[in-house]
């Protein structure tokens, strides 16, 4: 509770330091980044803390982030007077909204930090190497931080996460074991708050009837209206971050003893692809609900299984992995936000348009984007493009053509946004990053179309409604004007690529090649459309000077700023179906071989995209449509809806133990019980080892949770962790080998000469000899004792020991 209360309190510090920053850059929005400044806020204060250490000037202590978070606030402080009268107006014009917005983080952070209490362990899938990142930059008093599975070398990965994460951890000063379970229920309500402001925004922005709703004060609003706005923004983080994909519907059917043998057969989904048993209504065989993020059951020619992860927000959370597509979910809202921000400002006068310039928004933008570099490789290019095309479209609603001018605008724009994105972070960049195999291709097998749809269902048929509310228009638009050049373009391009596709059986293929260029088609004509009526002629809009025509509030035309969120959920909806696409052709090679990872990372990027334009869609088409449709309609989401609900109820109960045994959120609980000579050994080490000396522990096994534990939970830098883990982050060292014989010789053998100057070598001070050390190496007592004739024995209880090498030469890297 304390721990929970503690970051609770930092969170609101580091929210109201970055709200003038975030109230300054993101002023088109009708929240003006309310609900993104935390993240801003933890971003901005990581990032300072990160670079000054980086570069020497500070060291990573708990004073440096106190010193990072003042010179935010002195920034923060000095925007914030230039528009103190404006930011006090907005916050007392927008007191219920920020009170719904406090209230959906304190109970989102509370609800997730209490549900990982009853499942804290540390102790399977990723955690271990999570725990061990932690603890390591926690003691690292320099940037970039050692390795813990490595001593020698820094961590070859995206660590900025992490460097936030053990920010906050200093901070409060509670143990990493602990701040590791908070951390996910920080993420879990930051995600959630983001998701509602995104959504929130598009449809406040909708709902820009005419200009003179564009210029109601907050206060002239109804109260119901506010009511239904906030219910339709709370559709972004149930769709976003609590629904799951309808494979939890699934297994519980199946469980139940519901539907034919054929049909599961049929389905083909693993673990319920056998002929239904019935067996209660939730599912019995142990860790049932993994199988969820196992949607997509892919085999090669021989008929064996290809393993594709298609993880989704839900999953991650109850999961409980602290890794880098988690920890960047509150940036990726951060991004979006930003987009959707350039959209929203069509027409507007920019500071640092046209060309950018060193203030606030022109470095801000480049800083969130140039952050995935470091926060999550794999989201760089995706949320760089975004923000492109969100700047390309407004510049094309603002000139109404697309010239050689636009195209040096936009180029200019790309080349800014990226460059400095990436000299921000250049200490990275020029250090070691994971390794990257270049790109390859995918074959004859690809994804079912019924996998697809158990994996995106509700979203899919929500998006899918959307661009069939737009064929009216469209179709009109045709008759009246012809086929554009455009339209044309796109179809001979995706009906021939369709066609191929059901030609070869790939059906899920053919159906994403229609779905994205019927959405390209629908997204062009409404950009076309839209800018008809807002440039070059049109006054811009949201102000008071504006045209005659639209100007007239009973003018049949509606505010064009109305349709910025229409446009910017189809171009939500283009970017995640297009990153589906191309996840059938190609991937992205890694030491797996296989589009397992590249699935996966793309995947979970189109979960975010297609959950926020479905969100918006619900409020957008229940207004639209009437009578029988609507009812038809809606009866029809309300059902897939319960259906992508059963997976986080059932799925949810079962994780944490149907919520049995006693609540903590010490990730290390367990070892206390389990193991409580190890837990006291750890322990010791974190009380009195300070800094970030050598210890020797017996290498691991990638997922083995009963090894490299001690440099797991201390963050101390052993010989060598998880191997494959490993190589799979860098270059292949080729004294990896090397150090699995030498540590076997440091415990076996009996020659102290050799083992000193083994210990020598690689700087070794501790060494721990427990369970697993004697297991492996089938330790004998005078193997064991040989330390004793020249190290000091440290900590010694019930067959767990750590010896003291005082005998240490130095700590270079081998090699």
């Amino acid at each position: 509770m304390t721990a929970f209360l503690t970051w609770y309190l930092i969170l609101q510090l580091l929210g109201l330091i970055a709200l003038p920053i975030a109230f300054r850059v993101l002023r088109h929005l009708p929240d003006r980044g309310y609900t993104l400044s935390k993240a801003l806020g933890l971003l901005l204060t990581g990032y300072g803390l990160w670079l000054l250490v980086s570069l020497g000037f500070l060291r990573n202590t708990r004073i440096a982030i106190v010193f990072v978070m003042l010179l935010v606030a002195a920034c923060a402080a000095y925007l914030g007077f230039a528009q103190r009268a404006e930011l006090w107006a907005f916050l007392n014009r927008n007191r219920r909204l920020i009170l719904v917005v406090e209230a959906l983080f304190f109970v989102s952070f509370a609800l997730w930090t209490a549900y990982r209490a009853y499942t804290p362990q540390l102790d399977h899938t990723e955690k271990p190497m999570e725990l061990a990142f932690l603890n390591a930059i926690r003691r690292s008093a320099t940037f970039p931080p050692h390795d813990p599975w490595l001593a020698g070398y820094p961590i070859s990965y995206y660590y900025f996460g992490y460097v936030m994460a053990a920010t906050l951890i200093k901070l409060s000063g509670v143990p990493a074991a602990v701040g590791f379970n908070v951390m996910i229920g920080l993420l879990f309500a930051l995600t959630v708050v983001g998701a509602f402001g995104i959504t929130y925004n598009l449809v406040r922005i909708s709902n820009l009837q005419s200009p003179i709703s564009n210029l109601q004060s907050p206060k002239a609003r109804n109260w119901r209206l506010e009511i239904r706005d906030w219910a339709f923004a709370l559709l972004g983080p149930l769709f976003v971050a609590v629904i799951g994909n309808l494979e939890g519907f699934l297994d519980v059917l199946h469980s139940r003893g519901i539907g034919s043998a054929q049909f599961w057969a049929w389905l083909d989904i693993l673990d319920i692809n056998t002929p239904p048993v019935p067996n209660g209504w939730i599912p019995t065989r142990n860790w049932w609900w993994w199988r969820a993020s196992r949607v997509i059951t892919q085999r090669d020619l021989l008929g064996r299984h290809v393993e594709i992860i298609d993880e989704f927000p839900f999953f991650s959370f109850m999961l409980g992995d602290m890794h880098p597509h988690v920890l960047a979910l509150p940036f990726v809202m951060l991004a979006l936000g930003c987009a959707l921000n350039i959209l929203a400002g069509v027409g507007q006068e920019e500071e640092w348009l046209p060309v950018p310039r060193f203030t606030p928004q022109a470095l801000l933008l480049p800083l969130i984007v140039g952050s995935f570099v470091f926060l999550h490789s794999w989201d760089l290019p995706t949320y760089f493009a975004l923000i492109v095309a969100a700047y390309g479209m407004r510049r094309y609603l603002e000139r109404g053509t697309v010239r050689s001018e636009w195209l040096r605008d936009v180029a200019s724009f790309a080349v800014w946004l990226g460059g400095v994105g990436l000299l921000l972070f250049l200490p990275y960049l020029v250090g070691p990053r994971p390794y990257v195999g270049g790109i390859g291709l995918v074959g004859i097998i690809k994804t079912k179309l019924r996998h697809y749809a158990v994996m995106f269902g509700p979203f899919l048929f929500v998006t899918g409604s959307l661009l069939l509310a737009r064929i009216g228009p469209w179709w009109r638009a045709v008759r009246e004007e012809g086929v554009t050049t455009a339209t044309w373009g796109i179809a001979l391009i995706a009906l021939p690529i369709a066609g191929l596709c059901l030609l070869l059986g790939w059906w899920a293929a053919a159906f994403m090649a229609v779905f994205l260029g019927f959405t390209v088609v629908v997204l062009f004509h409404d950009l076309r459309r839209i800018a008809v009526r807002t440039a070059p002629a049109a006054e811009p809009v949201g102000e008071p000077a504006m045209t005659a025509e639209l100007s007239n509030p009973h003018s049949a035309i509606r505010n064009p700023k109305s349709e910025i969120a229409t446009l910017f959920a189809l171009l939500l909806i283009t970017t995640a179906v297009a990153l589906t696409f191309a996840t059938e052709f190609v991937f992205v090679r890694d030491r797996f071989g296989t589009r397992m990872n590249t699935v996966f990372k793309l995947y979970y990027q189109a979960w975010v995209m297609l959950a926020i334009a479905a969100a918006f869609g619900v409020p957008h088409l229940l207004r639209r449509w009437r009578g029988l449709p609507r009812a038809v309609w809606a009866t029809a989401l309300i059902a897939l809806v319960l259906m992508g609900m059963v997976y986080p109820v059932a799925a949810g109960y079962t994780r944490a133990n149907r919520f049995r045994g006693p609540a903590t959120l010490d990730g290390l609980a367990y070892l206390k019980a389990s193991r409580p000579a190890e837990y006291a050994a750890i322990r010791w080490l974190n009380e009195h080892v300070p800094d970030a000396p050598v210890i020797l522990e017996a290498p691991g096994n990638s997922y083995r949770a009963d090894t490299s534990r001690f440099s797991s939970a201390t963050g101390l830098p052993t010989l060598l962790g998880w191997d494959f883990h490993e190589v799979q982050w860098r270059e292949p060292v080729p004294e990896m080998n090397q150090r699995q014989a030498d540590a076997a010789t440091i415990y076996q053998s009996t020659d102290i000469r050799q083992v000193r100057q083994l210990l020598d070598k690689y700087g070794i001070e501790y060494v721990v000899v427990g369970p697993t050390e004697r297991a492996k190496y089938g330790l004998t007592p005078a193997q064991i004792e040989k330390f004793d004739r020249f190290m000091e024995r440290v900590f010694d209880r019930d067959g767990v020991r750590i010896y003291r090498y005082r005998g240490v030469a130095s700590h270079l890297p081998p090699g």
